[in-house]
């Protein structure tokens, strides 16, 4: 170590300000280990030091300047009064670099011990803190940083964090009346997400407590903080994972035990959308590229405008992810597992408003599981609407069966009657089909059938009902039909069965239809069976002239539903009163 051209402390303004009173030797090292000033008492105790002394007080130097952080050095060469203690604390030039350390011995024994042992204290303090904290910090009355503990926090340098506003870094923190670094009462352990260096977040735990001066006023916060960022992480990916458990339990005790299929659908969407925080949700169930599918939806409806995106996505690449005028979509396509073959079924979808947390990965992680269990429910509805389709039409002809079609207009005369609004039910005969039957056999009967039922399909509307109820007999159920347009429309029949006729093999006896028409008014209602009942008999009528034709049935007068008065039990025969002795008067 160097001695030459040694200052006087009294001419280095760091010592001016901040070791007035200082009763030991000052001594101020350079990075490079020379000694660039000293006060009357180091100048002094440099004049007893050895190489070896002077060499120790350099490496002290460099530690504390490497340390960036005060050091209490005890060092092994002869000194005045045998106190070999020595404080030494880095000096900051401009530009914030290192400029040299300020080596501090006391001479006197008393104040050396007393010095040791409050360092030793704060040391103390500080080990502790720095165990139970990753950084310590304080903001001042601004809300700025002016002291962070060691290297810096969260992936920035100290000199990088120190004159910033705490609120720069903050993405997001629990709610409180002020921000957590501008605490103006004690905070403790509050999560606060806080922005990277790298551009990720992590999530700190910060106690905080408020600064006051003399007179009561808030000046700034101290606090420290602690990175929970994995295990927040590993909480919510344990939540997720019960969530997910949970709500696959559900779905497969759903799908396997709901008795009513079509609920499954509608059950599986409202708890995922529940389950992953969102806003709205639909199940397209066939496929999205089919010219016609059925939906189903939950929660708030999806705007217009953001459906062709999603749905383009979903029949071009599988999978949507898409971020649409604040709103967030997520979904992707299903298939019947069960099948093995990899079929598209159907897709699930989902969307919220990002001005709360939005999808993460883990909601992700849910659809795909879920899409799988709604690819099954989606076929295990087809099938059931298959077997519902089988049980409720004429296996022949496609239309409706007996049973189907009378269950479904029992409920439309119920509507007409609250309504007072009606129709008419049409009973139909083919004529002489026996006929073709012996002569052609019955597969020409069959496709004389078939051929009739087509007729009838081309000659009403889709909201009409049509059954076969029998061999050759059918009915129809026409909506809207008054007495004034009944015979308009029994015309319109009998000239559309009229092409029946080319089918006809038997010369004297053509293919022909016999029409037989009851009408039914709502603002007087009669039972279904006697309205079947006149169209029965309207029909035979028809029938009886051998030729086709219609009858439009007399209109059906309404039940009598007057309650008949109670007898009078003295009462007799002619209205005579019994006596009681049993005679009449």
């Amino acid at each position: 170590m160097s001695q030459a051209k040694i200052e006087t402390i009294d001419s280095l303004p760091y010592a001016k300000t901040n070791l007035v009173g200082f009763g030991g030797a000052a001594l101020v090292v350079t990075p490079t280990g020379d000694v660039k000033g000293a006060n009357d008492m180091g100048v002094e105790l440099l004049g007893n030091l050895d190489e070896d002394t002077l060499h120790e007080i350099a490496i002290a130097g460099a530690r504390a300047i490497a340390a960036d952080a005060m050091r209490l050095e005890r060092l092994s060469g002869p000194f005045p009064g045998d106190c070999a203690d020595a404080v030494v604390q880095p000096l900051v030039g401009r530009g914030h670099a290192p400029s040299g350390a300020l080596v501090l011995i006391a001479t006197n024994p008393a104040e050396s011990a007393l010095r040791r042992a409050l360092i030793e204290s704060r040391q103390r303090y500080r080990d502790l803190v720095e165990a139970a904290s990753d950084f310590v910090w304080e903001t001042d009355r601004h809300g700025r940083f002016v002291f962070l503990s060691g290297p810096g926090a969260f992936g920035y340098a100290t000199r990088d964090l120190l004159g910033r506003l705490a609120t720069d870094f903050v993405v997001d923190a629990s709610p409180l009346p002020y921000p957590v670094f501008q605490a103006r009462d004690t905070v403790l352990q509050t999560d606060v997400w806080l922005q990277r260096a790298d551009g990720t977040t992590s999530c700190q735990s910060i106690t905080a407590v408020p600064i006051y001066d003399p007179d009561g006023n808030w000046c700034g916060t101290r606090g420290m903080g602690r990175d929970v960022t994995l295990l927040r992480e590993t909480e919510r990916a344990e939540k997720q994972r019960v969530l997910r458990d949970r709500l696959m339990s559900y779905l497969g005790e759903t799908i396997r035990t709901e008795i009513n299929p079509e609920k499954t659908l509608p059950a599986a969407l409202s708890g995922t959308g529940l389950a992953i925080g969102a806003d709205g949700g639909m199940i397209i169930a066939g496929h999205p590229a089919a010219a016609s599918y059925d939906i189903v939806s939950w929660g708030e409806p999806l705007p217009d405008i953001d459906f062709p995106e999603a749905h383009s996505a979903l029949v071009e690449q599988g999978a949507v992810d898409l971020l649409r005028g604040g709103l967030q979509l997520i979904g992707q396509l299903t298939e019947d597992a069960a099948a093995g073959d990899g079929r598209i079924n159907g897709a699930v979808l989902f969307w919220c408003r990002v001005d709360g947390r939005g999808f993460g990965d883990g909601d992700r992680s849910v659809l795909s599981d879920v899409a799988a269990q709604i690819g099954l429910a989606i076929a295990q509805l087809k099938k059931f609407h298959e077997i519902v389709t089988i049980s409720n039409t004429d296996s022949l002809t496609g239309v409706l069966n007996r049973r189907a079609f009378f269950a479904d207009l029992e409920r439309r005369l119920g509507r007409h009657a609250v309504a007072q609004t009606g129709g008419a039910l049409v009973y139909l005969d083919i004529n002489n089909l026996k006929a073709l039957n012996d002569y052609a056999g019955h597969l020409a009967g069959d496709r004389a059938i078939l051929t009739f039922a087509e007729l009838i399909k081309a000659a009403t509307r889709a909201s009409d009902l049509i059954a076969r109820i029998g061999g050759d007999e059918f009915l129809i159920w026409l909506d809207g039909v008054t007495a004034e347009g009944a015979a308009v429309r029994a015309d319109a029949l009998l000239t559309q069965m009229g092409r029946l006729e080319q089918l006809s093999v038997v010369p004297d006896r053509p293919l022909g239809v016999s029409i037989g028409m009851a009408l039914y008014e709502g603002a007087a209602p009669v039972a279904l069976d006697r309205l079947l009942a006149a169209a029965d008999a309207a029909m035979y009528k028809a029938k009886a002239r051998r030729k086709s034709g219609y009858e439009i049935a007399a209109a059906i007068p309404p039940e009598d539903t007057t309650v008949p008065e109670p007898l009078d039990p003295q009462a007799g025969p002619a209205g005579e009163t019994v006596l009681a002795d049993g005679t009449v008067e």
